[in-house]
């Protein structure tokens, strides 16, 4: 069942897969001031080739992609669970959070302690996740609707490049009612799915059916993990409002990964 140790999404295992939990939180403090310049750095390790761009190289330059992996391990899978809200100490039992079970992730395999939000509130974040950059987004606003969101729609993103490296990809979001979904329908938000911000994943049908709601109990996601021959070699799943801690407290969203 959804929930149970052994059950959940993070506990179904790919041979040499990543799993990247960010937790986007507003208790610490930006990277750097908000805007369109801002300048962000993303570096994407999978399948023995490193993808690395700038906010820069998605406006004019072309991204730097490598054939020869840079010095230290390599992931043939990346699967990232974005979850929201809370700070770090929220979260880890060693200094009063309410977290076990991502405290034992933390624990088990690693901890970014100097990460930082881009932004705030969440819809920045999103694209700063995909496409290194805020666009200026200070406010959370659906697709093309809005200064920033227009120069999102048009920017190239992370599935661009992952594409132009022949790597595959899919985004799975909890709760959302269709492929590509781009309104708000609870406990599903628009704003915590970035590839419909993109108007050539959005308006395009073959990318639209690789950004697909995760199923009842989360199973399209498990399915999909469940084989090298399924999973993607970069995955994005958004839990939806609740199970990502943005409305619900700590404890569900731990117990739901």
């Amino acid at each position: 069942m959804q929930g149970e140790r052994g059950g959940g999404v993070a506990e179904t295992l790919v041979s040499t897969l990543l799993v990247l939990a960010a937790i986007l939180t507003a208790f610490v403090p930006f990277a750097g001031p908000s805007g369109p310049n801002v300048a962000g750095h993303i570096t994407v390790l999978v399948s023995g080739r490193a993808l690395s761009f700038s906010s820069e190289s998605f406006g004019l330059s072309a991204p730097v992609v490598s054939s020869a992996p840079p010095t230290g391990a390599n992931f043939d899978y990346v699967l990232t669970i974005v979850m929201e809200n809370k700070a770090i100490c929220d979260i880890l039992t060693s200094c009063n959070g309410t977290a076990p079970y991502l405290t034992s992730v933390a624990a088990a395999s690693g901890l970014a302690t100097h990460y930082r939000g881009c932004i705030s509130p969440s819809l920045g974040n999103y694209l700063c996740l995909t496409a290194a950059s805020t666009f200026g987004c200070t406010a959370d606003g659906l697709p093309n609707s809005t200064a920033c969101t227009r120069l999102a729609w048009n920017a190239t993103n992370l599935v661009d490049r992952l594409e132009a490296a022949s790597l595959t990809w899919k985004a799975y979001q909890e709760s959302m009612p269709s492929n590509c979904f781009a309104g708000n329908q609870y406990p599903y938000a628009a704003k915590h799915n970035p590839f419909v911000y993109y108007k050539d994943i959005a308006t395009n049908a073959s990318r639209c059916a690789r950004v697909v709601p995760s199923g009842t109990s989360n199973q399209v996601l498990l399915n999909d993990l469940a084989s090298t021959a399924t999973a993607s070699n970069y995955m994005f799943f958004t839990p939806n409002l609740c199970h990502d801690m943005h409305d619900c407290n700590v404890t569900a969203g731990d117990t739901f990964l």
